[in-house]
């Protein structure tokens, strides 16, 4: 008799993944000079599981997997250094056919091992101020299988590197990776069967009131500046994969005591307020990701809010019914701004049914 029951194994996956692409040039020249010396190259070894088979949020993705991922990369450059990544992937399948599939995939999570600026060391690295960065990553592909264990793919997109200004300086690194991947599928997950009916959806309002505290670093020659922002966004969740709405923000930086020029007084040079749309993008009844795009109601230039417009991207996920966290980014213009540690609570009556 065992005293360990290990369940048998549905669908996993290993993944080998070869990455080469093109090096976006930035804002910085001399950054730039230093990404012309470079070439890129990484390597990725992946776990993925499906979704579960019988959750309607698997029906209607076409039975995605997600899992995680660890990439190592070279820039053949001492100067940025070596990057090391563990981050957490999410791909569905946008087109699935028999013995093919078309898909998106996104990822993100934290990058170490990077070379960052020093004003004597590494004077030329202006493009990352931090040895911990994080990662993000979009792409689309097609898989093809080659046995009932065993296909090939490729795919092409989008990978950047940042630290969200918590350590200046902040280009970051942008990447346009071409990705070749084999995968060893440990078991058959068969889904032919499982697709069922779906429900209609039943739209729905939600409100949402959250808190979103961080660290902004303007320069290497100064200190950390404590930010946050206090938001609520109206929702209205019009299918199971979409939302649309608006909200307002208020801001604060406590760096606008030192920054801005006047005669007002600190509170007023430390808030600032903005309002904006929003499209959210829902993944699982849990998981989903925001975007937004606001206008200023009231800013301050001289503390790092140089444009009219500002963008928010986060990824959020539900605690309990109606708690939940997450982590984003406010971006000025194509520069970021601050890194967003959000928790809040939403207001709800959804009627839908999700197993």
């Amino acid at each position: 008799m065992s005293f360990f029951y290990f369940p048998p194994l549905k669908g996993q996956q290993i993944e080998l993944l070869a990455e080469s692409g093109a090096i976006m040039s930035g804002d910085d020249p001399s950054s730039n000079a230093l990404l012309k010396q470079s070439t890129y190259r990484a390597a990725t070894l992946r776990f993925s599981l499906p979704a579960d088979s019988h959750k309607i949020y698997s029906k209607i993705y076409n039975f995605p997997s997600h899992g995680i991922g660890i990439y190592s990369a070279t820039f053949n450059n001492p100067s940025i250094g070596d990057p090391l990544s563990i981050y957490y992937f999410f791909k569905t399948p946008v087109i699935r056919k028999k013995r093919w599939n078309a898909f998106l995939e996104i990822a993100a999570g934290v990058a170490g091992n990077f070379n960052p600026y020093h004003k004597t060391h590494n004077p030329d690295n202006k493009l990352i101020g931090s040895n911990i960065n994080m990662v993000g990553h979009l792409a689309i592909g097609v898989e093809c299988d080659v046995s009932k264990r065993f296909s090939l793919g490729t795919s092409a997109g989008y990978r950047h590197f940042s630290n969200g200004f918590i350590k200046a300086p902040n280009f970051g690194i942008n990447l346009i990776p071409v990705t070749l991947n084999a995968n060893f599928k440990l078991s058959k997950n068969n889904t032919d069967n499982l697709r069922g009916n779906i429900q209609p959806f039943q739209p729905h309002n939600q409100i949402s009131i959250f808190y979103a505290p961080g660290s902004k670093n303007f320069s290497t020659e100064e200190k950390n500046y404590f930010v946050s922002t206090l938001g609520i966004l109206f929702i209205r969740q019009i299918n199971y994969k979409a939302g649309i709405g608006a909200g307002l923000d208020l801001f604060y930086k406590s760096s606008g005591k030192e920054k801005v020029n006047g005669e007002e007084n600190d509170l007023s040079k430390t808030v600032s307020s903005g309002m904006y749309a929003s499209i959210e993008w829902v993944l699982t009844e849990k998981f989903r990701i925001n975007t937004g795009v606001g206008l200023y109601l009231f800013r301050h230039p001289e503390n790092d809010e140089p444009y009219p417009l500002y963008e928010r991207i986060s990824a959020r996920y539900t605690i309990n019914k109606n708690l939940f966290a997450g982590i984003g980014i406010k971006i000025n213009g194509s520069s970021s701004d601050y890194i967003e540690w959000t928790l809040g609570y939403t207001f709800k009556r959804d009627k839908n049914t999700y197993n």
